[in-house]
This record gives C-alpha cells, sequence and structure tokens, in this order.
C-alpha cells in the first residue's frame, strides 16, 4: 500500500540508502495493462514515497509497451527522479523515444537490458554504446533468470567498458543462489550501481539480499556510511510478515540452469501437464531457443519430442527389514513402533505421543502409522487387558515423550514411576 511505502522509504533512508525503486513489478501502467492489479496507482506510489523520502531519489521501472509516454510525463511531474527503462536486450532500439522523453522531462534515465545473456558480451556492448548515443545516463547488465556466473558478468562489462563510458550498472536475480557473487564480480569489474532488495524479495527465486551485499561491502571497507543492523530490522519487521519464500525451489533452480525467465513458467506447466512431462524436462529441452521468448508452438513441439522419453536416472532405495512377523509378541511390536514414533518426532522437532487405548471390541493391535500433522509426533497401540497395557507402557517408556491412555477408568500400577509422562 502507499502507507507501507512511504514507511518502507522512509525506514531504508534512515539507514543510509539514496536510491529507491518504488511500483509495480512491471512498471509504469502495469496494473492498467492487466499484468496483475496494484494496492495503488503509479502516482500514489511515487507521491507517497517522494513525500516521505527526505534526500533519496525515487525511481520506477517502465517497459516500452506496458507503459506510455503520458506514464513518463505523469510521474515526472510527481516528483520521480530515476526512470529506469527495460527491454529484452535484443530490442534496446525500442528505449529511444522514451529515454529522450525522458530526459527532456530532467529525469536520470536507466536502461536495463533484461536476459542481457542472449546476447555475446560484444553485442552486450554495442547495445550499451546504442543507449549512451540515445542520452542514456546508465545501463543495466541484468541476470533475469539468475543463470550467470561471475567470470561471465566481468565479460560482460569489460566488454562495455571497451567501447563505451556510460557508467553500469548490475541487476541480478538467485536462482542459483550467486546473485551476491555475481554483484561482487560486477563491482569488481567496475559497475557503479548494485541493484539489491530486503531479504532477497522479488521475481521468481529473488534479488540480491540489500542487508547481506552491504554487511560483505563493508567487509571491503565500502558502504561504511550503511546501517547493516538497521536493515536487518527493517527487513525483519516489514518484509519477512510478507511470507516471501526464501528457500530455493525446484522450479526455480531449473529456470536458472536453462536461463529460462519465470515469466514463461505458466505456459511451460501448461504443456507439461498436456503431455504428462515433468516440466524441469520440458524447459531444460528448450535449449537456446527458450533464452528470449517462449511461444506456446516452441513449447507443444519440444513436448512432443520428448513423449516416451524416459529419465534414465532411477532411485534405488533399500530399507533394512524389521522383525514385524506376525510371532512378535505385542511388546516386540510396540517397541519398533515406539522408536520409529521417536525418530519421526526428532526429525520434524515435535514431542512424540504414544496413545495406548484398552478395548473390549478389536483385538489387541499396534498401528503401522505415525501422524504428524497436529503438533506432534503421535501413533496407537490397542490392548485387550491391563496385563497387555502394562507390558506396552513398560516396554515403551523413555521411547516416547507422552503417555496418552485410556484405559476404562484403569490405573497403571505406580504411575509415578514412568519416565515418560503419562
Amino acid at each position: 500500500t502507499t502507507d507501507d511505502t512511504a514507511l518502507i522509504v522512509s525506514a531504508l533512508e534512515s539507514a543510509g540508502i539514496t536510491h529507491i525503486e518504488v511500483g509495480h513489478g512491471l512498471g509504469l501502467g502495469a496494473s492498467r495493462a492487466g499484468k496483475g492489479t496494484a494496492a495503488a496507482t503509479d502516482e500514489e506510489y511515487i507521491t507517497s514515497a517522494v513525500r516521505a523520502a527526505d534526500k533519496a531519489q525515487i525511481a520506477v521501472f517502465f517497459i516500452p509497451g506496458i507503459g506510455s509516454l503520458d506514464d513518463i510525463r505523469a510521474a515526472a511531474e510527481n516528483g520521480l527522479s530515476i526512470l529506469r527503462v527495460g527491454t529484452d536486450v535484443t530490442r534496446s532500439q525500442e528505449t529511444k523515444p522514451y529515454i529522450e522523453a525522458a530526459k527532456k522531462l530532467g529525469l536520470m534515465v536507466c536502461c536495463n537490458f533484461m536476459k542481457s545473456y542472449a546476447v555475446t558480451p560484444q553485442e552486450f556492448a554495442n547495445r550499451v554504446r546504442e543507449v549512451e548515443n540515445f542520452g542514456a545516463d546508465m545501463a543495466y547488465l541484468v541476470d533475469s533468470a539468475g543463470g550467470m556466473l561471475p567470470n561471465e558478468i566481468k565479460q560482460y562489462i569489460d566488454s562495455a567498458r571497451n567501447v563505451s563510458n556510460l557508467p553500469l550498472g548490475f541487476h541480478g536475480h538467485d536462482n542459483l543462489r550467486m546473485a551476491l557473487a555475481n554483484t561482487l564480480a560486477a563491482w569488481d569489474a567496475g559497475a557503479k550501481a548494485l541493484d539489491a532488495s530486503l531479504l532477497g524479495m522479488g521475481r521468481s527465486e529473488g534479488n540480491c539480499p540489500t542487508e547481506v551485499l552491504v554487511a560483505v561491502l563493508q567487509k571491503r571497507n565500502l558502504c561504511i556510511e550503511l546501517d547493516v543492523n538497521r536493515l536487518l530490522d527493517i527487513g525483519e519487521a516489514f518484509i519477512a510478515p510478507l511470507a516471501f519464500p526464501s528457500k530455493p525451489t525446484s522450479l526455480g533452480i531449473t529456470a536458472g540452469r536453462a536461463r529460462f525467465h519465470s515469466s514463461f513458467l505458466s505456459a511451460a506447466l501448461d504443456v507439461a501437464s498436456k503431455y504428462n512431462l515433468d516440466v524441469r524436462q520440458l524447459i531444460l529441452a528448450l535449449g537456446e531457443e527458450g533464452v528470449v521468448g517462449v511461444s506456446q508452438e516452441l513449447l507443444e513441439q519440444r513436448a512432443k519430442q520428448l513423449i516416451g522419453y524416459k529419465d534414465k536416472r532411477t532411485w534405488n532405495v533399500a530399507f533394512g527389514t524389521e522383525n514385524s512377523s506376525s510371532q512378535a509378541t505385542l511388546a516386540d511390536q510396540a517397541k519398533l513402533l515406539a522408536q520409529r514414533l521417536r525418530s519421526e518426532a526428532k526429525k520434524q522437532a515435535l514431542p512424540s505421543v504414544l496413545n495406548v487405548v484398552l478395548s473390549n471390541e478389536e483385538p489387541a493391535h499396534v498401528s503401522p502409522y505415525v501422524e504428524t500433522s497436529f503438533g506432534c509426533a503421535i501413533s496407537n497401540i490397542m490392548v485387550e487387558n491391563m496385563s497387555q497395557a502394562m507390558s506396552v507402557l513398560q516396554t515403551c517408556d523413555t521411547l516416547a515423550d507422552y503417555f496418552l491412555v485410556d484405559l476404562q477408568n484403569n490405573v497403571p500400577d505406580d504411575p509415578a514411576g514412568f519416565r515418560s509422562r503419562l
């Protein structure tokens, strides 16, 4: 919301951050274009951020075809300082009219070359020189799928440095958990602007975490004016409650491996489901053709080629057999269950509960199941008489944290003598 935006902008500025991007993730005009309706309008986001900022410069993202020249003019009128124009690196020529318009409005303009890895380092350098001629103030190397490596980052930035004096920035995603390393590599190669977000919150597997990046830079005696503890507090207070998933996911890592943009994931999932394929197989099968854009036709074509293909990797799992034959006594079976119950409880950091029930209606038996959905690991044993009940309790004492008993009002002999809580 606008209140959230103002709060976070003010907090970030108090920690020393001086350049802050706000607004819809797909930029100006995205809500209007049907790209997902944000909680506020572009105007409201910019206005709330500008009002909350004392000296920090406020930026927004802009994608030609989603936003318009009118959106840029309105943003400038509301106090915007920086426009970040994003296009696929292969479509950089589309930025020209927007760069020129933004410069006339007095804005700083950064060109974000999305999916930069789709071209060679030399071609990337040529695109940098192109937008420099358009009047841009900065160009960004962008690892949109989070699949690049530090040595590649250096190659791209070095190539651009050889042909252009335009300041460079880096924007990395964290699909292969390389965002921090790549961001540092970009700095070492001469990048002047480094993108990051609190807790790494961002599209797909997220971005480079601001607080971690600053902590590492300060080990190099850089960014010493920034307050890492305050950044940590801001992230925990305002970003963590949003429940952004911070663990790597199977699909996110696959996207990084294939340099596959997450915006095409929904289509890939639909096609994989249609042809009963592992979507990871389908994504990887796209190869270089899936780096910039992915059509339904291409997905269908690759899926048909994969029909009948069997992944040769198999899981060979062998569990040791337990003595659970009909010859085992009830107490022996109970002990095996209690040991498994304890193991499952330890694995999930839960208390273990063994439920022992005396019944006149059912034969004695030991449940084969351990349930962990109710805040504990629990299983059940049915007994026919108190003698069986005492045998089970004595055998399983200390293996379970708790005994839960329903013995038809019978009381075990010496109930205080059990080390498992009764």
